[in-house]
């Protein structure tokens, strides 16, 4: 048979595309058959597309659609990413998705992908979050998944067709762990619930379509990595026959490339690590033992009464890594850097009002995983005006009073109208 296609597909909005394109061009300098690859960049936004054509070579960029009033940022924005690649499965051949910060390290690793999926006939393969009591998982009884492939990097079969996979984050919502069952599906101890995190579905998909999975363990700087030794334990790496295969920046949106402190000093490491592998003879190599590649639909969904009982309980979101958050007004720091409590429900700030012929800059730094609601300090006279730049990584909700919040976007800077009405976004 001929030499499978690999079809890699990532996600890129305006300020990601100098991680895809290197993503990109390490996987094609350290791939046995370079010219059995093939890319999608799924944008969010017209500009990323652009910008990611002009270094597309075997490879297109696609938008993919949003509704009115509902942008493509955060979770919500990386799962509809996802849903637009598999679109593109049951064609025969390999699909991988992977985040655009993320860097394959490992020489020939597209031929252990092609032994994985189509002689082992492995259904998904790749990254799997941190064990319980890890950096950002910590010991909240609401967590991730355990153990099967996540979509940071999973490569997938090209026996089965997934566009039926429904990715979209439920944040709102957790599965609870009540039967030995789901305890088996979700790798996690009975008393535990599931977070409504992107993808969060997968194991319940591969259980109802009887899918051989691989999770490779992750690995933490300060503890079993080997490209990332020493960095910070926020980056994470994989391993593969005891070979570093992929590694993970993490918070690309929040973190320019090769610009700040923490981006220099991962790709650094990157960069260093590839100069040997990159003249290493191949770790692996396929060989054709002559398998039929044909994609299967999906079977008929269990009738209800066939699947393991799940317990879907209204949750108070708990962070699953270590927020912080700092505030800084008109240059001066209002609350300093430290981490979030969830359990509070609201964070008050406290500064002087601007005049009403003058305008405050408002300053939000930090680490968030959701939104996040700030009250402002509250006038009964005149009016206030204040720009407020998010750079936490989720939307921030501002109220003040009785109004309704105000949802100033990640990345984005909003003007704002402080009344005895409340907040609103001034356009």
């Amino acid at each position: 048979m001929p030499i499978p296609v690999i079809h890699v597909h990532t996600q890129a909005d305006k300020s990601t595309v100098p991680y895809a394109k290197f993503m990109w061009e390490t996987m094609i300098s350290l791939a046995n058959h370079p010219e059995q690859l093939e890319i999608t960049v799924h944008c969010m936004g017209p500009t990323a597309a652009v910008r990611s054509d002009g270094w597309l070579q075997k490879g297109t960029s696609v938008i993919v659609p949003s509704n009115r009033g509902d942008p493509l940022n955060g979770s919500r924005g990386h799962a509809a990413c996802i849903m637009s690649a598999l679109t593109h499965t049951g064609d025969g051949k390999i699909h991988i998705v992977s985040d655009s910060d993320t860097v394959v390290v490992a020489k020939g690793w597209d031929d252990y992908i092609r032994t994985r999926m189509v002689d082992d006939e492995v259904g998904m393969m790749g990254t799997t979050y941190e064990d319980l009591g890890g950096f950002s998982s910590g010991g909240n009884i609401v967590q991730t998944y355990k153990k099967a492939p996540t979509f940071t990097w999973a490569s997938l079969s090209p026996m089965h067709n997934w566009r039926d996979l429904n990715v979209m984050p439920n944040k709102s919502h957790q599965v609870a762990i009540t039967t030995p069952l789901l305890s088996q599906i979700y790798n996690l101890p009975q008393g535990y619930s599931v977070f409504g995190e992107v993808a969060w579905q997968v194991p319940q998909y591969l259980y109802d379509n009887s899918l051989k999975y691989d999770g490779w363990r992750q690995l933490k700087p300060t503890k079993d990595a080997v490209v990332l030794k020493g960095l910070s334990d926020y980056h994470e790496e994989y391993h593969v026959d005891d070979v570093p295969f992929v590694v993970h920046h993490r918070g690309s949106m929040r973190h320019a490339y090769r610009a700040d402190r923490i981006s220099r000093q991962f790709y650094g490491a990157v960069d260093a690590y590839l100069v040997a592998e990159l003249a290493h003879a191949s770790r692996w190599n396929w060989i054709d033992k002559g398998k039929l590649i044909v994609a299967v639909a999906p079977p008929k969904r269990p009738v209800e009464a066939e699947r393991p009982a799940v317990t879907v309980e209204p949750e108070v979101y708990i962070a699953q890594g270590k927020e912080w958050l700092k505030v800084t007004f008109n240059g001066k720091v209002i609350r300093a850097r430290k981490g979030i409590n969830r359990s509070v429900t609201v964070t008050e700030l406290e500064f002087e009002r601007p005049l009403p012929t003058a305008i405050g800059h408002l300053r939000v730094e930090g680490t968030l995983e959701h939104n996040y609601p700030i009250v402002l300090p509250m006038t009964t006279a005149e009016q206030y005006m204040v720009t407020c730049r998010n750079t936490t990584g989720a939307p921030l909700l501002i109220t003040c009073g009785k109004g309704k919040p105000v949802a100033v976007p990640n990345t984005r800077t909003w003007w704002l109208l402080v009344d005895v009405d409340g907040v609103q976004h001034v356009e």
